[in-house]
């Protein structure tokens, strides 16, 4: 193995102060005194033996020094990383921010539709209930009519009889109509009771009541037989109906009948309209003064 050897050459070197005390001194001069050597020396001395101190000094201020800079860069490192992870949840929660804010816009676009769906149901519901509370106070509104023809006629088969002579009229605003037609054309919707009597010298007389040209009930005049020269029979048809607005009804004969009429007091020949909310019977009272015609009465109907 080689061996290093390092000489160390030590050479003296030696600074002379000649000392003068017998030579007066000026300030220009290269000479000092004894006093200003030993003090000189004396604070030479004293830095020496204070450099170690300042230097380990020193070097314990820069070790100091050294660990505060590791430690602020370790701490440096930490909150960059603690920065870096706080950016990080920042970024995921803008996006799930972003994600939010479309779902409460697609919220708010749903409320939108559902709070139009639900003012055009309850414009719905409103006109629902409003023609339901129209068709029930239509349904509940009172319709009666009775009329009866004033003088006696002769009616060829098929034809329409006249009630000229209005005798009640309830709800009903047609009435001209009706008189000058003999047609009844129902105004509101309901269940109608209608019913005619006839009273006709015309033996099997035939007559009906008809609904938009649909025979409901057709009858037949009988007599009671022959009292003297009268030969006089009456015929009632009844028929119940579920009538719609604009629907007509009329009576009509079915072959030629000759219709009896007595005094104005007689209401021998009639037809009677009522709805359901409205039905009643009534009858009126044939009054004649002659005693044998009032024999020849007969009314099955008779109350």
């Amino acid at each position: 193995m080689m061996r290093h050897i390092t000489v160390l050459v030590v050479f003296p070197l030696a600074f002379g102060f000649l000392l003068d005390t017998k030579t007066p001194q000026n300030l220009s001069s290269q000479f000092i005194t004894a006093s200003e050597f030993f003090a000189a020396k004396t604070g030479l001395q004293n830095g020496i033996e204070e450099s170690p101190t300042d230097t380990k000094k020193e070097t314990n201020q820069s070790d100091e020094i050294l660990h505060k800079y590791q430690e602020l860069s370790e701490n440096y490192t930490a909150l960059h990383k603690r920065f870096d992870v706080l950016q990080a949840n920042q970024i995921s929660q803008i996006d799930k921010l972003s994600k939010y804010e479309i779902k409460v816009n697609e919220h708010v676009r749903e409320i939108l539709v559902l709070k139009d769906s639900e003012i055009h149901q309850n414009a719905r519901v409103n006109t629902s209930i409003a023609k339901i509370q129209q068709q029930i106070n239509k349904s509940s509104a009172k319709v009666a009519m009775t009329a009866c023809i004033r003088s006696s006629s002769t009616l060829s088969g098929r034809s329409v009889v006249k009630f000229d002579d209005i005798r009640t009229n309830i709800g009903i605003s047609n009435v001209s109509s009706f008189r000058n037609s003999g047609k009844f054309t129902s105004e509101s919707e309901g269940l109608y009771l209608v019913f005619s009597w006839i009273v006709s010298d015309v033996n099997d007389a035939q007559f009906a009541i008809y609904c938009n040209g649909n025979s409901l009930a057709r009858v037949y005049v009988t007599s009671n037989g022959d009292t003297g020269n009268a030969n006089v029979g009456t015929a009632t048809a009844v028929v119940a109906v579920e009538l719609k607005a604009g629907d007509i009804v009329w009576v009509q004969t079915k072959i030629g009948i000759f219709v009896v009429t007595m005094d104005s007091d007689d209401c021998g020949k009639a037809i009677d309209i009522y709805d359901k909310e409205y039905i009643i019977f009534a009858k009126e009272a044939m009054t004649t003064s002659n005693p044998e015609l009032r024999l020849c009465y007969y009314d099955s109907f008779w109350l």
